[in-house]
C-alpha cells in the first residue's frame, strides 16, 4: 500500500529533481558561474524542491496512517480485540475500544492533583 501510494508524486517529483540538477549543472559550468539570476533560479527551484518533497511525505504518511487506523479498527471488531498497538511515535495505540477510555477521569485526576487534592 506505501509503495503503491506514493509512486503518484514520484513522477512530479522526478520531474523537478531533474530540472534542479539540470539549473545545477548550469551553475558549476564555468561559463555561467557569474550569471546571478541563473544562481537565484537554481537556489529558488531548489528550495521550492524540498518544499514540495515535504508536502508529499508528510500528506502520503498522513493517508496511509488514516487507512491503517480505519483498517486496525475494521480487524479489531472482526477479531473482538479491546487495542491494537502501533509501532509509529506519533499513533502509539492503532484501536482501543471506546469503553475502555479512561482520559476524562484521568484529566479530571490530574487537575485535581494539580490544585493540591488528593
Amino acid at each position: 500500500m506505501t509503495i503503491e501510494m506514493k509512486k503518484s508524486g514520484e513522477r512530479e517529483l522526478q520531474i523537478r529533481k531533474q530540472a534542479v540538477d539540470s539549473l545545477y549543472r548550469l551553475v558549476t559550468d564555468s561559463s555561467y558561474s557569474h550569471d546571478e539570476s541563473l544562481m537565484n533560479k537554481f537556489i529558488f527551484e531548489k528550495e521550492q524542491l524540498e518544499i514540495f518533497t515535504n508536502n508529499f511525505t508528510n500528506n502520503e504518511s498522513v493517508k496511509i496512517w488514516s487507512r491503517i487506523s480505519n483498517y486496525a479498527k475494521e480487524f479489531s471488531k472482526q477479531n473482538s480485540f479491546r487495542f491494537i498497538l502501533g509501532m509509529q511515535t506519533n499513533e502509539n495505540i492503532l484501536y482501543g475500544d471506546e469503553h475502555q477510555n479512561v482520559t476524562d477521569s484521568f484529566i479530571k485526576y490530574i487537575n485535581e492533583k494539580y490544585e493540591g487534592g488528593k
